[in-house]
This record gives structure tokens, C-alpha cells and sequence, in this order.
């Protein structure tokens, strides 16, 4: 998962003049790094074992900042361009290549901030990339979003799953309760 991050990060053109680390942000200026969130992963899980999952990291760079007004505006300037980078990438679909039986709903931008350390600048993003683990069998996502993930689509497909699961189990729970030793009461 992170080899896949960093690789699509590293395609970002605002980061093309400093050094892409991962986890790991060195001590020298015009350095970026992809540091991974500790967050619990399954947002989702469904009754046959499959899951809607999270991947959140950070992007960090390390950089000069101070009393230059001009160095300040540019650092903040810089994570503004990577942040409307990585929300033209969503809106086109463009996403990391996963593993197999991963399908990348989104990424997009939790949160942006700064961290001030010594006299360098320690400024994050923290996305989320959200993937769809695959529910019904091996080429099922190639049926339904063919070649280019479409988020809209991912959306209503989630949608009308939870729907449906919803329906199936009321009726189960209609079902059971007509029989249930309860009813005679």
C-alpha cells in the first residue's frame, strides 16, 4: 500500500524539487515524506467477511520559514498546491494502483497544518485514500466501473448494497419474528 502512495505522491509536479521519503523526514530543507496514521482500517465490514477500508497518511515537508514574509507565503502556497492537485486527481479518478482486489473509491484531504520545529517548517496533509475490497468475485468491479473507477458510481454501488442489505435484513428479521416463541405472548 505505501509503495503504491508514494509512487502516485511522487507524481504530484509541486514535489518535483524535493527528496519524497517515507516515514522518515531528514534534517535537510525541500524534503517531503509520506508518513503513515495509525487509524483503524475497516471502515465498513460486511457479513461475508469483505470491507470498505481507509489508508490515511500524512504528507510532511520540511522547509525554511521565520520572519520572511515571502518564504512563509510560499510554504503555505506550496501545500495549497498540492492539496488542489490531489482534489483535481479525485474529481478525475486518477488514483494509486493498489493490489488486486483493491479499488480506490477516493482521496482527498482531511486537514491541513503546520508543525513549527527548530527553524525549519514541518507542514502536513492528511489524506485518506478510502478503497473498495472487491464483494463479489474476481472482475466484478470491471463490470460494473469498467477500465476508470467513477467515484459517483462507487458511491451508488455501496449505496445499493447497504440498501439492500438493509431490506434482506428486515425481511429476515420479519421472517424470525412471525416464528418466534415471542409472538404467543
Amino acid at each position: 500500500m505505501i509503495e503504491s502512495v508514494r509512487n502516485y505522491i511522487a507524481s504530484c509536479p509541486h514535489l518535483k524539487n524535493g527528496r519524497l521519503n517515507v516515514d522518515f523526514l531528514g534534517h535537510k530543507q525541500k524534503e517531503f515524506s509520506i508518513e503513515t496514521e495509525p487509524v483503524n482500517p475497516v471502515v465498513k465490514q460486511y457479513v461475508n467477511g469483505d470491507s470498505i477500508r481507509q489508508f490515511v497518511f500524512l504528507i510532511v515537508f520540511r522547509g525554511p520559514y521565520g520572519v520572511d514574509l515571502k518564504q512563509n507565503t510560499a510554504n503555505i502556497e506550496l501545500f495549497e498546491k498540492i492539496t488542489d492537485w490531489l482534489e483535481s486527481q479525485n474529481q478525475q479518478q486518477n488514483f494509486p494502483l493498489l493490489a488486486e482486489n483493491q479499488d480506490v473509491i477516493s482521496i482527498k484531504t482531511l486537514s491541513q497544518g503546520l508543525l513549527i520545529k527548530l527553524a525549519l517548517i514541518r507542514q502536513g496533509i492528511k489524506c485518506n485514500v478510502n478503497y473498495f475490497n472487491k464483494i463479489f468475485g474476481e472482475g466484478t468491479d470491471k463490470k460494473i466501473f469498467g477500465d476508470k473507477t467513477n467515484l459517483r458510481i462507487c458511491y451508488e454501488a455501496v449505496e445499493t448494497i447497504n440498501a439492500e442489505s438493509q431490506k434482506q435484513k428486515n425481511y429476515f428479521e420479519n421472517l424470525v419474528q412471525k416464528y418466534s416463541p415471542e409472538r404467543l405472548k
